[in-house]
């Protein structure tokens, strides 16, 4: 069985932001496997490989979406979610 991977470290493996990564999933490029009793999104270590070997364009595209979204919403960082 593959690892699985909180949301933090899942970013830092595709190399883009938390927030990167909720996008993604908002847009169904990745799913977390399952969720922790707290809430927290789980990743599988190996769906996060083949996602950065199949789509590395798709990754700073998206990365690219965030900042320009905290650029122009910048309080919306500041918002407890």
């Amino acid at each position: 069985m593959s690892q699985l991977i909180r949301i933090g470290e899942a970013s830092r493996v595709l190399g883009v932001s938390p927030t990167t990564l909720r996008r993604m999933e908002e847009k169904n490029i990745i799913t977390p496997i399952r969720y922790t009793e707290a809430g927290q999104r789980l990743y599988r270590y190996d769906d996060l490989i083949k996602l950065q070997q199949n789509s590395p364009q798709q990754s700073t595209d998206l990365s690219t979406d965030a900042d320009q979204h905290v650029k122009n919403h910048p309080l919306d960082v500041f918002t407890a979610s």
